[in-house]
């Protein structure tokens, strides 16, 4: 996953990496991304919690910040800058400077709008000190490992894809999400 290679979207919405990339970039000023084979788990000061997105989203998710990011591979700590992007949305993403920290698994980013003073660079080492030392966390509520998933109790369709499931993930602002097309629903939108 840290050499920048994507196998592809996924199931479902072949948008989904590319969707969820456009949620880690939107999601606040300053915010903390894990991305495991378990899921992209978003923590933000604007959304006042911790948002996650499937794990097969995560491979294209790392290759898209690679690729926004011009780095080839990542071999340690590394500080750059992500360029005014619009992978999904119509919106203009503002640059912002993004970290990037290897983990046993995957990879931690921590993600701030760019200072007006700062000068574009090609990506480098984090520095101990200076504008580019790696900032403090996002404090919030740590990171959670699993995504929630709703129990239906019976057979639910979505409303996009119409795969049928017991059970979807909980997106926990009212919204529910298909596992098959990535697509967020609200409870009500349910047809029997």
């Amino acid at each position: 996953m840290l050499a920048g290679e994507s196998p592809g979207d996924g199931p479902g919405d072949p948008q989904g990496a590319d969707k969820t990339f456009d949620f880690v970039l939107s999601l606040g000023d300053a915010r903390d991304v894990r991305i495991d084979a378990r899921g992209v788990f978003v923590r933000s000061q604007l959304a006042r919690g911790a948002h996650g997105y499937f794990g097969w989203t995560a491979p294209g998710v790392v290759a898209r910040l690679m690729r926004a990011m011009l780095v080839a591979n990542i071999t340690g700590p590394t500080v750059g800058i992500v360029p005014s992007v619009a992978p999904y949305r119509t919106t203009k993403i503002p640059r912002q400077l993004a970290w990037l920290l290897p983990t046993r698994g995957g990879l931690e980013a921590r993600l701030r709008p760019v200072p007006a003073a700062l000068d574009p660079f090609e990506p480098r080492p984090i520095p101990d000190e200076g504008p580019l030392a790696l900032p403090a966390p996002v404090e919030l509520a740590p990171f959670t490992a699993n995504v929630a998933l709703v129990e239906h109790g019976r057979d639910v369709a979505c409303p996009h894809c119409r795969v049928v499931a017991r059970r979807h993930r909980d997106a926990r602002d009212g919204w529910m999400v298909c596992a098959a097309c990535g697509r967020s629903f609200r409870p009500g939108s349910i047809s029997d």
